[in-house]
């Protein structure tokens, strides 16, 4: 439980700022596609979550590397580096943020709009979050740079980071955690992508 408290923080709001982007983004793309609808409402739901993601899985990453408490490495990073420090990583949780919920929204459409007819209400949208999850892991890289990254491992941008994890691990490298990855990226879809779209159909 290293850094159960940024973690918490992350939890209550993530929910709430992606919503927030999601809904900012429904006027601009009413008259779109469904899945280009879903894309873009994904994409918008994710960038405002890097707001708060950015810092917050920062701390979670210091706490678990050093063994010390979240409010510990927030202090120390305020000293080292100011405001500054807690935007490091900034760009590979945006990344992530905008391709994780773009595509598992995306995915979720498509697989909602693709599974057979006979498979109906309450199991067609669980099904379709649970696919839509998994088949949003492909960027899984841009976390495993994420992660590099904020533990002061790699002074690169995401990209570049992700070119050292290729040379040094290959592919196996830049999937690592991908297991444990997807089973999550399922349920927060069917609790952030799914959920609400079946509230707002009733």
């Amino acid at each position: 439980y290293q850094g159960w408290q940024p973690r918490c923080l992350e939890a209550a709001l993530q929910g709430g700022f992606y919503l927030c982007g999601v809904n900012a983004a429904k006027p601009l793309l009413a008259a779109s596609p469904p899945l280009v609808r879903a894309f873009g409402q994904g994409a918008a739901g994710g960038l405002a979550q890097s707001v708060i993601m950015t810092p917050t899985t920062l701390l979670v990453t210091h706490s678990v590397r050093t063994g010390g408490s979240s409010f510990e490495a927030a202090q120390r990073i305020w000293e080292e580096e100011g405001f500054r420090g807690f935007t490091k990583g900034g760009g590979a949780v945006t990344m992530r943020q905008v391709s994780n919920w773009s595509t598992r929204a995306f995915f979720t459409r498509l697989a909602y709009d693709s599974l057979p007819l006979r498979i109906t209400g309450g199991t067609r949208d669980l099904m379709s979050g649970i696919l839509g999850g998994i088949m949003g892991t492909w960027n899984t890289p841009l976390e495993v740079a994420r992660v590099r990254s904020q533990a002061g491992l790699s002074d690169a941008d995401a990209f570049g980071t992700m070119k050292q994890i290729f040379d040094e691990d290959g592919i196996p490298g830049l999937y690592r955690g991908l297991v444990p990855r997807m089973a999550q990226s399922s349920w927060q879809t069917l609790f952030m992508v799914v959920l609400p779209e079946v509230l707002w159909r009733k």
